[in-house]
């Protein structure tokens, strides 16, 4: 819907030019055309109709006008200027605390763009593969939770999946959707439980950017530059490589947000990339973390829960190497999804306890409230004879199982590496006793080290204990399988 103002600016009349904004679709400005104005003014489509930025962190505004442009950009009670060098500019407001509705507006000579209904709050990028964008209407809470999703406040920004090679200035058919039961079905499941939850607790809006794709490798998450540093790692180069980088990412970086949720590894993990894959995320951690100017730029990873395949170490692999990476990088957090997986499906339904469990991390790592958030983890072990004492860390108020009367998913090897089941017993505190009847001298010991493994193991504050081996044995030799 094209609208005609007239605006006094720094004492001059400005004209507000009709430039295609549509407020009833959600989107703003729209990018398919080419630009008609004078001076070449434009917007990318993260900057439109409804959208939410960043609280309590500069804000920063960019975008193309012809060179040598002046550009003011108003917000918030604030007026910054930027001047458009070799077609681009970019502008810096201060910080902003929660709150709106605002309107942004953005003019150069007597072009005049605006943004209505703006929020300022948390935002949140949603990226991975298939499982993070995996709709909500086919999850096993989609009848209760879609007639009651009614957040006008959490806000999601869609756009069409494309696979560029080239850089783009805007993704494709951007816009900015309030949740609603109308609008919410397609929306990826684990963004939905994630942000509703995180305004529920936190009582302010929350925008979330969706740049996942399905059947991706994290290879096309990468910039060329990224792809270089991860050559040696790569077995080898493929079609999409750095396409949903330059396509869908890139073009909404630097949006200022509060951290990335992460749920992704499935496409490494068919293409045997499991031992490299822990190296190749740290590289895309360190590479985004730059292109979005936060060097400490919080990352949330959900460990791929189980799943059945022709294989049984494949995605054990790709969980130890999301563990390992925790330990080792700065704010990087994770959340278990072992206790959700199937034998038949690779996109489990059970996504309201993913996301509930990524905005209890969040709320803890980001937000410090202190909330119980983490899954209990391997710290050591020691062996007593023919048992092992295992310890924890994030043990909380101790441990209890679920849903059966004996502990699930434990085995045990003597030095022959033959893995027999093991029972169990909770030993005090952050403790865990094992032993099998089938090993006398045990060394070694792992923890739900398998596709689809049958858990049970939980804190009292309701985390699962994270998948662990104490070995290092080579998981493609026959020893190592279970007897």
């Amino acid at each position: 819907m094209n609208r005609l103002f007239c605006l006094m600016v720094t004492g001059c009349l400005l004209l507000w030019a009709p430039v295609s904004f549509s407020t009833e679709s959600g989107r703003g400005l729209t990018k398919e055309g080419p630009v008609t104005n004078e001076v070449g003014l434009e917007l990318p489509s993260i900057f439109s109709d409804h959208m939410i930025l960043q609280r309590g962190k500069e804000i920063r505004v960019w975008g193309r006008a012809t060179p040598g442009e002046k550009v003011i950009v108003k917000f918030a009670g604030q007026c910054v200027s930027a001047v458009s060098e070799n077609g681009e500019w970019e502008a810096v407001l201060s910080p902003v605390p929660a709150g709106g509705p605002y309107d942004l507006t953005v003019i150069c000579r007597d072009v005049v763009l605006t943004c209505t209904n703006v929020m300022v709050g948390e935002v949140w990028v949603c990226a991975g593969q298939s499982n993070m964008m995996y709709p909500l209407k086919l999850t096993e809470k989609a009848d209760q939770d879609i007639p009651s999703a009614d957040y006008p406040l959490v806000r999601y920004f869609y756009q069409d999946t494309v696979r560029d090679s080239m850089p783009r200035f805007d993704v494709k058919n951007g816009r900015w959707v309030a949740i609603s039961p109308e609008t919410v079905a397609d929306f990826g499941a684990v963004p939905f439980y994630f942000g509703t939850k995180l305004h529920d607790a936190m009582n302010v809006p929350v925008g979330l950017i969706n740049v996942a794709v399905g059947a991706t490798a994290i290879q096309a998450h990468m910039s060329a530059q990224t792809l270089k540093a991860v050559a040696s790692l790569s077995k080898g180069s493929y079609e999409y490589d750095s396409a949903v980088y330059y396509s869908m990412i890139k073009p909404v970086q630097p949006y200022v947000n509060s951290g990335v949720l992460w749920y992704q590894g499935e496409a490494n993990s068919a293409r045997n990339e499991l031992f490299e894959y822990k190296g190749m995320l740290s590289e895309l951690i360190d590479a985004w973390r730059a292109d979005w100017r936060d060097p400490v730029l919080p990352f949330i990873l959900v460990q791929l829960p189980g799943y059945h395949e022709n294989t049984i170490y494949k995605w054990p692999v790709l969980r130890e190497g999301y563990v390992d990476l925790i330990s080792e990088k700065e704010n990087v957090g994770m959340v278990v999804s072992i206790d959700t997986g199937l034998e038949d499906n690779i996109h489990p339904p059970q996504k309201k306890i993913i996301g509930s469990r990524l905005t209890d991390t969040a709320l803890e790592m980001v937000y410090g409230d202190g909330s119980p958030c983490k899954s209990p983890l391997f710290k050591e072990m020691l062996i007593r004879g023919d048992r092992v004492v295992l310890s924890f860390d994030n043990s909380g108020n101790g441990f209890l199982i679920e849903g059966d009367d004996n502990i699930l998913g434990f085995e045990v090897c003597g030095e022959d590496q033959l893995f027999f089941s093991a029972s169990g017993r909770f030993s005090g505190g952050n403790q865990i006793e094992v032993w099998s009847d089938d090993v006398s001298k045990p060394v070694a010991v792992r923890y739900a080290w398998e596709q689809l493994p049958k858990v049970n193991v939980y804190n009292k504050e309701g985390f699962p204990l994270c998948p662990f081996r104490t070995d290092r044995f080579d998981p493609n030799t026959k020893k190592c399988r279970h007897k």
